[in-house]
């Protein structure tokens, strides 16, 4: 009985001496993050804040974020109105990147190209200027961002700051964009969201940054659309996909595009109506299988918290 007491009172010591030193010695990773400060830029995907939490809870981190919605690399940097643009009436417009945002950072996140998609490919090497000269190309305004965020960084004097690009996620159609990850867009581009993440990769590695690729290490795909997006249902019902006659039959099979203000013949419950479109997008038949939700978000920011580590956090 003795020997049990004592073997009890060595156990009870030795779990309090490990959570001693789990609390007063962190481990060399949890040193090296707790004091980095990380600026996300970015457009809708990261507006929410959601996959930054998971980034933030895991490697105890600060993370500040310059997003919204509809954000175009070159918005990202130069702000909604540009950079002569108008700012004091436009309080809610994203303003151009500043000194302040980034003097203090070790770690800028650059996460876009959503927006950019109607744009050509281009080649790497294009390069975008602000006087409007340059390539117009999906790759000569990625290669803007990059360039102005080192501008900033080098008026700022913060020139050791990192700069990581995340690639655009494998998603579906959405209201603004009737073709998925794998299809064609624009017509006759021969341009896919893929190949542009190929783009985005080949401009972080001419540039000497790290990137996450999250198109193919980040499990979001087909499979899993219908789980991960924000909508669980890739069609919208109420509206046809294609333009109908009076008899509620397509006029043909060809995917049309929505215009706001106009009328279109609809199928409800069986009877044809004549309404009114009164909403913005395009193609209002797709669900939103690229924003996501919950468990989108996290396996996001899973997937930009393990490459940070990787690439960071030794």
């Amino acid at each position: 009985m003795k020997k049990f007491f004592i073997y009890l009172w060595l156990f009870a010591e030795i779990v309090m001496f490990a959570a001693f030193l789990k609390i007063s010695f962190p481990s060399e990773e949890e040193e090296l993050f707790e004091k980095q400060n990380v600026l996300v830029i970015g457009d809708s995907l990261s507006a929410s804040g959601e996959w930054q939490k998971v980034l933030s809870k895991e490697l105890g981190i600060n993370v500040a974020t310059r997003a919204k919605g509809g954000l175009s690399y070159k918005q990202m940097v130069d702000g909604e109105l540009g950079l002569d643009g108008d700012y004091s009436t436009n309080t809610e417009a994203v303003k151009p990147l500043s000194v302040d945002e980034v003097k203090d950072k070790d770690l800028i996140i650059l996460y876009g190209g959503y927006n950019n998609r109607s744009r050509l490919a281009g080649s790497v090497g294009d390069r975008y200027k602000s006087d409007g000269s340059g390539q117009s190309t999906f790759a000569g305004f990625m290669q803007y961002a990059v360039d102005r965020i080192r501008a900033v960084l080098e008026a700022a004097g913060n020139e050791d700051c990192e700069i990581l690009i995340v690639t655009m996620h494998c998603a579906g159609k959405y209201p603004w964009i009737d073709a998925t990850a794998f299809e064609e867009y624009p017509a006759g581009s021969g341009q896919t969201m893929e190949t542009l993440v190929e783009m985005q990769i080949a401009i972080a590695k001419a540039n000497d940054l790290d990137y996450v690729d999250l198109f193919h290490d980040c499990p979001i795909g087909p499979s899993t659309w219908n789980f991960c997006s924000k909508s669980s249902n890739p069609v919208v019902t109420k509206y046809s996909p294609f333009l109908l006659d009076e008899n509620g039959d397509p006029v043909s099979q060809e995917r049309m595009i929505y215009v706001p203000g106009e009328w279109y013949y609809q199928t409800s419950s069986g009877k044809v109506l004549y309404k009114q479109y009164d909403s913005t997008t395009p193609h209002p038949y797709n669900g939103d299988q690229l924003h996501l939700n919950t468990r989108g978000y996290f396996l996001v920011g899973e997937t930009i918290a393990d490459r940070v580590k990787e690439l960071y956090g030794k």
